[in-house]
């Protein structure tokens, strides 16, 4: 039994090692244009959130549910925005992808329903994750995000932002939460949009 309790302990030992340094707390950002300081007054404000994520159960429609409130959230916190909802501009291009339509074309939509700005935010993926090995055991949990936004003043036509943004965070032996996973993803947005922002990722870090 003691040969058998070294032998556990120093697979743990070796474990350890061969695990540490592999953390990972990485931002990506992998296309920006434009800065959210280009459009100091975005006014009033049409929002077009997307969440690539299935809907066909109660839980599933909550967690989109939660997903869009983070995003409206850090819409309207910038100062001077009157944050309303897409229907205007799905009445006014038929029913057609909002997501799929041309900036000129959100613009002048957007424009006839009295809007300034649109921003579209499209959520391309959220979630976490459990790993469990048996050799080295080990056990990690991770998250990971990531979502395209443009911003467009309507009364020109102008693309303010252009972004592809994500984070992704992992490590072994470690907790990542749900909550936790929530807090990255509306610290993130609010620093996109911020009236400071510069476009660049709010979340840095480095990981093997």
């Amino acid at each position: 039994m003691r040969a058998l309790t070294l032998s556990l302990t120093a697979i743990m030992l070796v474990s350890l090692v061969f695990v540490s340094g592999c953390a990972v707390n990485k931002a990506r950002n992998l296309v920006a244009r434009g800065s959210a300081t280009e459009g100091n007054n975005w006014g009033k404000t049409i929002l077009v959130c997307e969440v690539d994520y299935p809907a066909q159960t109660e839980d599933e429609r909550q967690k989109i549910g939660r997903i869009t409130t983070l995003v409206e959230q850090a819409v309207a916190a910038r100062q001077g925005v009157e944050l309303v909802g897409p229907d205007a501009l799905s009445s006014r291009l038929g029913g057609r992808s909002l997501m799929a339509a041309s900036d000129g074309e959100l613009a002048a939509a957007a424009l006839d329903a009295g809007a300034d700005t649109v921003v579209l935010v499209r959520v391309l993926g959220y979630g976490g994750e459990l790993t469990i090995s048996l050799l080295p055991p080990y056990w990690s949990t991770g998250t990971d995000f990531a979502y395209h936004a443009r911003v467009i003043d309507a009364r020109t036509g102008a693309l303010y932002l252009d972004a592809h943004r994500g984070h992704k965070k992992s490590g072994a032996f470690s907790a990542h939460t749900a909550r936790e996973l929530g807090e990255d993803f509306g610290a993130d947005l609010s620093a996109l949009f911020s009236s400071t922002a510069t476009g660049a990722p709010v979340l840095n870090g480095s990981g093997s």
